[in-house]
């Protein structure tokens, strides 16, 4: 019995200790600040319109189109009004191959290291899409179906 009032004092010790902590940080300005500027974040991130040549240009839906950069930026853990975040301006199209059982649509991604990166949306013959990014490449010796010189 004397372990239990031992074990039970301590974690309510434990649990009074961390919501005095949690609190004291909730209420710094730095804190909040910080809240601020990422509450802007998401609000830019769905009010912006971003501007980039291959937008409306790909055969892609545009909300398709409009989320890759906004998919990158969560990969990369960057937000739209970073400094220096990725914009789909910087994003290249670069064609869109026919792959198995789907057409993938590819766009060159800016790489601090030098090493290709690309982006990639693949859409399969039932009408789903997978949106991912990599080292994965357009296929060496096909040509595309639709490239950036036609757009």
């Amino acid at each position: 019995m004397f372990y239990l009032l031992i074990f039970v004092g301590i974690s309510l010790g434990l649990y009074l200790a961390s919501r005095i902590a949690i609190r004291r940080v909730t209420n710094s300005l730095e804190y909040q600040a910080e809240m601020a500027r990422l509450s802007a974040s998401y609000a830019a991130e769905e009010t912006l319109i971003e501007a980039a040549d291959w937008i409306g240009t790909t055969s892609l839906d545009e909300d398709i189109e409009r989320e890759l950069p906004k998919y990158l930026r969560r990969e990369f853990g960057e937000r739209l009004l970073d400094e220096g975040s990725l914009k789909a301006r910087d994003l290249v199209y670069r064609g869109a191959y026919s792959e198995e059982d789907a057409l993938v649509h590819y766009w060159s991604v800016p790489s601090s290291d030098g090493e290709p990166v690309y982006a990639y949306v693949e859409n399969d013959s039932s009408g789903g899409s997978c949106t991912g990014w990599g080292n994965r490449k357009p296929p060496s010796g096909s040509t595309a179906l639709r490239t950036e010189a036609e757009i």
